[in-house]
This record gives structure tokens, sequence and C-alpha cells, in this order.
């Protein structure tokens, strides 16, 4: 179940009673994406506090450009290293 601590004179944060909770973790996930905390509850005692990160999401650079000044090999991976291990290795 889950109720507003405005109305206990608490900050606007959302409150979710482990016991008898319906929610799921995605309908949790919204109301973070939304900037609201979650107090999550245990018989009425707070036992966590979900904030929303602040720290940025992190994505790996594009390296299309990149791959793209790369010289194209003139054998095949499997051929260059059949040659390398004909080779004396001393």
């Amino acid at each position: 179940m889950m109720d507003s601590a405005a109305a206990a004179g608490e900050s606007a944060m959302k409150c979710v009673n482990l016991g008898e909770d319906a929610m799921g973790l995605g309908e949790l996930v919204d109301l973070l994406r939304d900037d609201e905390e979650v107090e999550l509850r245990r018989n009425g005692v707070t036992i966590a506090r979900l904030v929303r990160s602040s720290a940025p999401t992190l994505f790996p650079p594009d390296l299309s450009a990149f791959r793209g000044t790369l010289p194209v090999q003139p054998e095949s991976a499997g051929e260059f290293m059949r040659k390398l291990r004909k080779r004396e290795r001393y």
C-alpha cells in the first residue's frame, strides 16, 4: 500500500509498506523516473529510501568513424593466424 508522507508533516515522498505492497518494481522505478523519492517501510518502520541517481548514464563512444580509417586486411584472420603459427617462434 502506498500513502503520501505529506499528510504526516513530512516532505512529499511516496511511502510503500512492504507488508501490503501490491506494487511491482517497475512501478517503483517509474516513480523514481519522475524524480520522486520512495520510502520503503516494514511494519510502519522505514527500512530504505530510494532516490533517483544523479550520476549521468555513460555510453561507449561511437567508433564508426575510427573504423573507417583502418586499412582493409588483405587476408582473413584464419589465414593470418596459420601463417603466424608456421613461422619460427624464436
